[in-house]
């Protein structure tokens, strides 16, 4: 945030007086939301706040790691050419920090008349027209390494639930049976 002119807006689901004191240590623009299983609607609360042109989001479960390459993109002209931007993001699977996948994931996004998260569960960012650059900025993901399976499981059962909203609201969009898909073989339910 030194580094390039930037905000930080930050989302409280929380529903927690001392967690939403914490947050304001770190910046003015905290904006309460209550949780109603939608994640779209609370990545909008903070979209709506941006003042900015390009708007990037992390969950609590997740933190930069190495953001030398977004540095560099903003302080070049280069990300007047972009629509948005992946990098790469580590997903811990224990506690230790030992079992890992990484992936590819879009964060960074240029802001535009009408833009919006859409979708209850894995959501994406619309409308998304234009270039997409890949940087190998680095964040690291905890929310995979769960202490118990129970914890796990119910992780399963709320993103299927939520996944099954959207087959139900729109069953047409392949989108949402192949996340379910994905959802199925995380917890190894290939007979479900």
């Amino acid at each position: 945030m030194e580094a390039v002119p930037s905000e930080l807006i930050l989302v409280d689901t929380s529903k927690n007086p001392e967690i939403h004191k914490i947050l304001l240590e770190y910046t003015d623009q905290v904006y309460e939301f209550e949780w109603c299983n939608d994640f779209a609607k609370a990545r909008n609360v903070g979209l709506k706040k941006a003042k900015g042109e390009w708007f990037m989001f992390l969950d609590d479960d997740e933190w930069l790691v190495d953001v030398e390459d977004i540095i560099q993109f903003f302080r070049s002209n280069d990300y007047n050419k972009y629509a948005c931007v992946d990098h790469r993001i580590r997903n811990f699977m224990d506690a230790n920090f030992e079992r890992y996948s990484e992936c590819w994931v879009t964060r960074l996004y240029k802001i535009v008349p009408g833009s919006e998260f859409r979708s209850k569960v894995h959501e994406y960012f619309a409308p998304l027209d234009g270039v997409k650059k890949r940087l190998y900025a680095l964040s690291y993901h905890s929310g995979y390494a769960f202490a118990s399976e129970e914890e796990q499981e119910a992780h399963f059962e709320r993103n299927t639930k939520l996944l099954f909203e959207m087959i139900k609201e729109e069953p047409t969009n392949i989108r949402w049976k192949m996340q379910l898909i994905q959802e199925y073989a995380s917890m190894s339910k290939w007979e479900d």
